[in-house]
């Protein structure tokens, strides 16, 4: 059997950097859906994704008019997914219809934590974090629905 589950919600966190005071707010709006795969996998799937409030990173941003093109990673415990970057994003993101998928074990998710972050791409140069935040995953909610043709 398969299950799903679905939840659509908001998220707020404070921009941190290393060892400095927030700099920024940033919204968060991420939906989620719940694949159960037996025994214990699920897939988690990441939609409805957008970002606001975020500071401008991009080098030359102040004398050139240069805009970042930002993208969101996720990370559950070792499990990891990013979206496709932004070119010319700026500082309020959505990537429409894009999804994310992890695929999870009961042990990841009893970790609780799930880590947010958002990159300049900045290629050839490293990519820069603009911001970071964390997410209990308790805080998203599912329908789980029973997939019986499986």
């Amino acid at each position: 059997k398969k299950g799903k589950g679905k939840k659509s919600g908001d998220a707020t966190d404070e921009l941190e950097s290393e060892g400095e005071p927030p700099v920024a707010i940033l919204n968060i709006k991420v939906g989620a859906e719940k694949e159960i795969e037996p025994p214990s996998d699920k897939m988690l799937r990441l939609f409805n994704i957008s970002a606001t409030g975020m500071p401008e990173t991009e080098v030359g941003a102040t004398l050139f008019g240069a805009v970042q093109d930002p993208y969101v990673k996720v990370i559950l415990g070792d499990v990891s997914a990013e979206t496709e970057y932004l070119d010319g994003g700026g500082t309020d993101c959505d990537w429409g219809e894009e999804e994310l998928e992890l695929r999870v074990s009961d042990k990841r998710l009893r970790k609780r934590q799930m880590r947010i972050e958002v990159w300049n791409e900045n290629q050839p140069a490293a990519d820069t974090l603009i911001g970071e935040g964390m997410l209990d995953v308790r805080d998203l909610s599912y329908i789980n629905v029973t997939d019986d043709t499986a």
